[in-house]
Protein backbone atom coordinates (compact mmCIF):
# COMPACT_ATOMS: atom_id res chain seq x y z
CA UNK A 1 0.00 0.00 0.00
CA UNK A 2 1.30 3.79 -0.44
CA UNK A 3 2.30 6.01 2.50
CA UNK A 4 0.16 8.41 3.98
CA UNK A 5 0.66 11.70 2.83
CA UNK A 6 0.94 14.98 5.01
CA UNK A 7 -1.31 17.82 5.08
CA UNK A 8 1.03 20.01 3.14
CA UNK A 9 2.11 17.10 0.57
CA UNK A 10 -2.27 16.69 0.23
CA UNK A 11 -1.94 20.72 -0.54
CA UNK A 12 0.92 20.70 -3.07
CA UNK A 13 -0.57 17.54 -4.62
CA UNK A 14 -4.25 19.79 -5.11
CA UNK A 15 -2.02 22.19 -6.61
CA UNK A 16 -0.61 20.44 -9.15
CA UNK A 17 -3.67 19.40 -10.45
CA UNK A 18 -4.85 22.40 -10.28
CA UNK A 19 -1.79 23.44 -12.47
CA UNK A 20 -2.15 20.48 -14.41
CA UNK A 21 -5.82 19.47 -15.22
CA UNK A 22 -4.92 17.06 -17.83
CA UNK A 23 -2.74 14.51 -15.45
CA UNK A 24 -4.33 11.41 -14.71
CA UNK A 25 -4.32 10.14 -10.62
CA UNK A 26 -2.29 7.66 -11.80
CA UNK A 27 0.02 10.50 -13.01
CA UNK A 28 -0.44 12.53 -9.96
CA UNK A 29 0.40 9.43 -7.88
CA UNK A 30 3.67 8.72 -9.66
CA UNK A 31 4.31 12.61 -9.47
CA UNK A 32 3.65 13.28 -5.99
CA UNK A 33 6.36 10.26 -4.88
Amino acid sequence: MGRWLTIENKRELIDKSAAEPGMTHSELARWSK
